[in-house]
């Protein structure tokens, strides 16, 4: 995956935030990618509407 090549490309290194941050935001990205993948859907208060 995707992480695994970040964390074998980054050396060690006195920033773990870097690290952590850059890790986190290609997970937003998969979560975005991911909700486009899914059909558009409006949810108000517990009801789902195609």
């Amino acid at each position: 995956d995707r992480g695994n090549i970040i964390l074998q490309n980054i050396p060690n290194s006195e920033h773990p935030s870097i690290l952590e941050a850059s890790m986190s935001s290609s997970g937003m990205v998969k979560i975005f990618w991911r909700r486009k993948k899914i059909p558009e859907l409006i949810i108000i208060k517990g009801k789902i509407i195609p």
